[in-house]
């Protein structure tokens, strides 16, 4: 009996690798993913900016009101008025008001201060509030500013009750030797309003 025998040969010459056109894609596709990746990254680096400032003007605006609270509330009797002018113990526009005040912005000081808060406008017409404190016999320190950036900031002062319980308002204290009631601080940005309204703890007194 004829044996057949078969020999069995691997196909050894074949080559396998990228073609023109596979390669191509996969450039296309590495850039789509880097353009999508890198998108991604400067969104979140944009959005923890946004925070960050966001943050930043929400602990200004607490710490300046807290300051503004504390220096209306420690209000003193005290006449400021420089030589010349009528004696008065507190005085206040739409835009200003003056006071003397047991508590100190920069602190460290002893007795008490002359607080000057002022409303200005920059050519953008957005509103900043100015704070400067005035020690007898050493004269005006620093102006600071408190707040900056709304559409609108200014004082009310509380002339006290009318017969129908409601409280009446006024946009200027010229009156000597007395105290209004409160001191109302609106401040606008937008569509948000934040009225501030603050207790004076001397009602009236004598200079």
């Amino acid at each position: 009996m004829r044996r057949v025998r078969y020999r069995l040969s691997g196909y050894c010459g074949a080559q396998s690798g990228f073609t023109l056109l596979e390669l191509m894609i996969s450039i296309v596709l590495l850039g789509l993913l880097v353009l999508v990746v890198s998108g991604a990254m400067r969104l979140g680096y944009r959005s923890l900016e946004k925070g960050e400032r966001k943050t930043e003007v929400l602990e200004r605006l607490t710490v300046s009101c807290t300051i503004i609270d504390a220096q209306i509330q420690s209000a003193i009797p005290v006449n400021v008025a420089a030589a010349g002018e009528n004696p008065y113990v507190l005085r206040g526009t739409r835009d200003s008001v003056r006071f003397a005040s047991s508590y100190s912005l920069l602190g460290g000081q002893k007795g008490y201060v002359v607080v000057s808060y002022r409303v200005d406008t920059d050519t953008n017409n957005r509103h900043a509030l100015y704070a400067q404190e005035n020690v007898r016999g050493i004269g005006n320190g620093k102006e600071i500013k408190l707040l900056e950036g709304f559409d609108d900031i200014r004082f009310e002062y509380c002339l006290g009750k009318k017969a129908d319980g409601r409280e009446e308002w006024t946009e200027e204290w010229l009156y000597d030797m007395k105290f209004p009631l409160k001191i109302r601080v609106h401040l606008l940005r937008g569509d948000r309003i934040i009225s501030m309204i603050v207790p004076i703890r001397a009602q009236r007194a004598q200079a």
